[in-house]
């Protein structure tokens, strides 16, 4: 489906450096937007700007801290002088422990990029957007694991189900401004982070554990990262208009129920 709207729009998209966010700068580009991809590794950033088809600038920014958002959203308006929408997608997983095994450190590092960093994305784009005619259109990667618990990830699920309520509570408040916000739910992803869970559920068998993680999945398959930038470029877009406060699951049928596995 093409999204002609989003032509000449201008996007910020944070953890551009990641297989989701990277995919989603693509995409976006693909559909003639400019995009800031802002990432805590600036090099890597840099390099995924300079191979995009539109007008593209990488930024590095540690989103937890006021300053790493304002450096990516000055980037934004001296380059193209307003932004359209923003993917708060930057995320930390933290270690795969039981709670019982846990230190309060990690769970501050998660909580610090997680949900201290979408809330200043928020706020700073909200502040932006709502002094700009038009309004424009906000997106935050939550998780299938922000809708549901999941085993060894406790701090990590904690953070994104934090997050879908400040996408709701903001949605509430933009609404009259013309300003959309909403969150994506992905489930199990093939990017760098599921390996880590693949090594869990298999041991060191990293075909056995995805082999056991996909038997989980009614779709019997991991997403694509651009099967959720797809989602996102929708969200962003105009063809989403009518659409705010909503959590989009993208998990193959994961959040949908009890689900029993096929036997042979």
């Amino acid at each position: 489906m093409s999204l002609e709207c989003l032509r000449e729009n201008v996007v910020i998209v944070t953890g551009a450096a990641g297989g989701i966010g990277g995919a989603v700068a693509r995409r976006l580009s693909q559909e003639g937007a400019h995009v800031v991809a802002a990432d805590l590794d600036a090099a890597a950033a840099g390099r995924l700007a300079a191979q995009l088809p539109t007008a593209a600038v990488g930024v590095g920014a540690d989103v937890s801290t006021p300053e790493g958002v304002e450096g990516y959203m000055n980037a934004a308006l001296e380059r193209f002088g307003r932004i359209d929408g923003v993917h708060l997608n930057a995320a930390y997983a933290g270690k795969l422990v039981p709670l019982a095994e846990s230190d309060v450190a990690e769970l501050d590092k998660v909580m610090a990029v997680n949900v201290r960093g979408v809330y200043l994305g928020l706020r700073a784009a909200l502040r932006q957007l709502a002094g700009q005619a038009g309004g424009g259109s906000i997106v935050v990667t939550s998780s299938a694991g922000g809708l549901a618990g999941a085993q060894l990830w406790g701090p990590y699920v904690a953070s994104k189900h934090a997050v879908i309520g400040l996408v709701r509570s903001a949605a509430l408040e933009a609404a009259r401004d013309g300003i959309r916000v909403n969150a994506v739910c992905p489930g199990l992803t093939d990017t760098a982070m599921v390996r880590r869970t693949e090594q869990a559920a298999g041991s060191e068998d990293l075909s056995a554990g995805r082999a056991a993680l996909e038997q989980r999945v009614p779709a019997g398959r991991y997403a694509h990262p651009h099967e959720i930038a797809a989602c996102v470029a929708w969200l962003l877009s105009d063809e989403a208009s009518y659409v705010t406060g909503a959590t989009l699951a993208i998990d193959g049928g994961i959040t949908a129920g009890s689900y029993v596995p096929p036997t042979e």
